[in-house]
């Protein structure tokens, strides 16, 4: 593997299957080794089963039964890092570490970049 690429872990959570995919593709393009997950409690079963840390979850914040920022809430590990994306970013907390919807590839990219160096 190219030295400058990333192995960084990514969890993506997204209810949308073009959305996850999208992300998904864009990212393994890039490096990234990629989990996804089509729901919280998906994600949250995957992680148990997972034998290594995952490095970012990148995960919608509005998603059927349990948003994002709970389902965050309940990973235990610690300095976890993580990007949310949502279409409605009106109704979220400033400061809140958010990619709005629609984004580019290019958007992604350095919002995950930015995310994994903070």
């Amino acid at each position: 593997m190219d030295p400058t690429i990333s192995a960084d872990v990514v969890l993506i959570v997204e209810d949308e299957p073009s959305v996850r995919s999208f992300c998904s593709v864009v990212l393994r393009r890039s490096g990234y080794r990629v989990v996804e997950a089509g729901d919280p409690a998906a994600a949250l079963n995957t992680l148990a089963e997972m034998a290594e840390p995952v490095d970012l979850v990148l995960t919608d914040m509005t998603m059927p039964g349990m948003n994002g920022k709970e389902m965050v809430s309940r990973i235990q590990q610690p300095d976890l890092k993580v990007l949310y994306m949502s279409g409605y970013s009106q109704n979220f907390e400033p400061g809140l570490n958010l990619l709005e919807k629609p984004f580019t590839s290019a958007d992604l990219l350095k919002r995950v970049r930015d995310t994994l160096s903070m």
